[in-house]
C-alpha cells in the first residue's frame, strides 16, 4: 500500500507564530522539510523539535541537494544545511551559535537589519 500510495513531502518556510504548531500537525500525517532564509537557533531547534525532518537555508544549496534533501525526507532521512547543521553543533556544546549574516549573503548592514526585522515577525 505505501508504494501506491508514497509520503508526501510537505516544504515549509517557517513562520515564528504557528511554527511548532503547524509543523506538529503536518509531520504526524507528512515528511516536514523546512526550507528558510533562518538560521535562528531557536527556529532550528523549534521546527527539528516539532518534527521536521530536514531544515535548509536559502542560499546554502542548489537543486541537486533540494532535490536530495526531498527524495531522503520521503525515506526517513535528515538533511540539514551547514548552518543549521552549526546551530545544533554549538547547541550541543553550549555555545552561542554564529550568525549568518552580511558575511554569508553578502548583504549591506541595512539589509541586514531589515532581514533580522522580518524575522521576527
Amino acid at each position: 500500500m505505501a508504494l501506491l500510495n508514497p509520503p508526501a513531502p510537505t516544504v515549509l518556510e517557517p513562520k515564528k507564530t504557528a511554527l511548532d504548531t503547524t509543523t506538529k500537525e503536518l509531520s504526524t500525517r507528512f515528511p516536514v522539510l523546512m526550507l528558510t532564509y533562518s538560521d535562528d537557533a531557536e527556529i532550528v531547534h523549534s521546527a527539528l523539535a516539532a518534527g521536521a525532518r530536514g531544515y535548509l537555508i536559502h542560499g546554502t544549496f542548489d537543486t541537486s541537494v533540494l532535490g536530495d534533501a526531498i527524495r531522503g525526507t520521503v525515506r526517513g532521512q535528515s538533511h540539514l544545511s551547514p548552518g543549521a547543521a552549526t546551530v545544533l553543533v554549538q547547541s550541543a556544546r553550549g555555545a552561542p551559535a554564529p550568525r549568518a549574516g552580511r558575511e554569508v549573503f553578502g548583504l549591506s548592514d541595512r539589509e541586514a537589519e531589515i532581514m533580522d526585522l522580518m524575522r521576527r515577525v
